[in-house]
């Protein structure tokens, strides 16, 4: 049956930073500063496509956040950080203002 499925999910949750390794992170830099380091380095896409992957990650979320809250690998705090960059997430994605500079603003 389908509880019996396993399913494999090809992701770099290190470069996502869902998770901090401690490999990750480079010494003697204070955390605050590493935080909102990442840089978007995918294709420049129409505002139109933009708003068709916005809504497809706005549909998603409900499910994303189901994996990690039943999931029984993961500890409270995992699930609650991982929780917490989701939503940092799509606090972002959709504040459109917020959304461009920090994605947007490095093509123009």
């Amino acid at each position: 049956g389908e509880e019996d499925e396993i399913y494999a999910v090809p992701y770099d949750f290190d470069w996502s930073a869902i998770i901090y390794p401690s490999y990750t992170t480079p010494r003697n830099i204070p955390r605050e500063l590493l935080e909102k380091r990442q840089v978007y380095k995918g294709l420049c896409l129409s505002d139109e496509e933009l708003d068709i992957y916005r809504d497809y990650f706005n549909e998603m979320r409900p499910g994303f956040n189901s994996i990690y809250n039943d999931c029984e690998y993961l500890s409270k705090s995992a699930v609650k950080q991982a929780i917490r960059y989701m939503n940092n997430f799509y606090t972002m994605l959709n504040d459109s203002e917020c959304f461009y500079r920090n994605t947007l603003a490095t093509f123009t």
